[in-house]
């Protein structure tokens, strides 16, 4: 089964909404910030905990662009671990823009997921669609 994983800085109704929209596809999505087994109980998850977690359920994850110490953190990871791991950029947008976003480009994203190998990055933007970047 394919995971798709949405960063704490994601709306968790989107990631919701998109995993109940995929019950009948090999699609899972989760919210990583409600997943137990990611970090120590009680306290707040690490970007480090979250991309281990992500990688080693092969997963895929969406996240703010904006959020550059993320993208420098999950590129060193993968440089020093070997992680495999999927990594979606999408620009800040107000909820609803958000929304479109994702409902617009879920269907490049996963043919993104299926046929581009890992580890990469891609950026997710309203005209131009799903663009891989190079590697950080």
């Amino acid at each position: 089964m394919m995971k798709v994983f949405f960063d704490e800085n994601m709306s968790p109704h989107i990631a919701r909404a998109m995993n109940h929209l995929c019950f009948w596809e090999d699609i899972e999505v989760l919210i990583t910030k409600e997943i137990s087994e990611i970090g120590t109980f009680g306290k707040p998850q690490t970007d480090e905990e979250i991309a281990k977690y992500v990688a080693e359920q092969r997963g895929f994850i969406i996240t703010r662009d904006g959020d550059f110490k993320q993208q420098r953190l999950i590129a060193g990871l993968v440089k020093k671990h070997g992680y495999e791991i999927g990594v979606f950029l999408v620009p800040d947008l107000v909820h609803w823009d958000q929304v479109k976003l994702i409902a617009n480009r879920w269907g490049d994203m996963m043919t993104a997921m299926r046929t581009i190998d890992k580890p990469f990055w891609c950026k997710v933007t309203p005209r131009g669609g799903v663009k891989q970047l190079p590697n950080p």
